[in-house]
């Protein structure tokens, strides 16, 4: 509250245009704005930056990184760039900034591959883009989850650990002999850091909240509290299934019952009596 009350003295001219104001991670706070111009003047502030604040509208709501297939190798990225179109209501509201080909090993060489990556400055995905007369559809990019193999935990790569000791792969300790795998995560009979990773529950956990974030523009922290809803509300939906389902009868057991009067018409239709 305090916070809230210095900003609307520093301006009192959009007081009216601010909805909300949260925490959102350490040492940040999310401002929602109610129109642009207002976030813009919140950004440029000077009177911000004199009080030690850094006003920034984060990447992921201003840009949007969509994939693309079956994209002829001999393309450039240049060339791509330039004869890539978005459908035509879309082109004063999206614009192509970037585009990047993937590669792909092949015989412990990286080669060009035919998938493309396309950053757009928009909010939303087109459906669709066209090089050459030819749609290609756009899916959306989900990075990787990122695992570090010297700390075995998520979020960030050997380069950028901060960890003074590593990890066994193994069993997640500092061993000498390789005792048999035990996840770090789960506690599951699989190594921490190898493709096995893919079973590990804490390793799924984290690519939905990659697919969160990217489909839904969230944060770190509002995809991962919004995964754990996800979790939750499942798991309540499960219970109340299997306690509903505890009060039928086992449909194998029931019998259904015939009328004598039924009975005596199917004789005399099927015997002619």
């Amino acid at each position: 509250m305090a916070l809230g009350t210095l900003f609307k003295r520093l301006h009192p001219d959009i007081n009216n245009k601010m909805e909300r104001i949260f925490k959102n991670g350490k040492n940040r706070l999310k401002l929602v704005m109610k129109d642009r111009l207002s976030a813009n003047i919140l950004i440029t502030s000077d009177k911000m930056k004199e009080k030690g604040f850094s006003c920034f509208i984060p990447k992921f709501l201003v840009t949007k990184q969509g994939i693309i297939k079956g994209v002829y190798k001999e393309l450039s990225e240049e060339e791509i760039k330039e004869e890539c179109e978005v459908p035509y209501e879309l082109k004063d509201k999206i614009r192509i900034l970037s585009v990047k080909r993937f590669n792909r090993k092949e015989n412990d060489l990286w080669v060009p591959s035919e998938t493309v990556q396309l950053t757009f400055r928009a909010q939303t995905l087109p459906s669709y883009v066209t090089i050459h007369y030819v749609r290609c559809r756009v899916e959306p990019f989900i990075p990787k989850v990122l695992q570090c193999s010297k700390c075995l935990r998520y979020g960030h790569s050997f380069k950028f650990c901060k960890s003074t000791s590593g990890r066994c792969n193994m069993c997640g300790d500092d061993c000498s002999s390789p005792p048999p795998p035990n996840c770090v995560h789960c506690k599951g009979e699989h190594m921490s850091f190898t493709a096995q990773g893919s079973i590990c529950p804490e390793y799924k956990k984290q690519v939905e909240i990659k697919t969160i974030m990217t489909r839904e523009s969230k944060t770190f922290l509002e995809a991962r509290a919004r995964a754990a809803l996800r979790k939750k509300s499942y798991a309540t939906a499960s219970s109340n299934n299997n306690t509903a389902l505890g009060t039928y009868s086992n449909p194998a057991t029931l019998v259904p019952q015939t009328s004598t009067s039924q009975s005596n018409i199917y004789r005399q239709n099927k015997y002619g009596s």
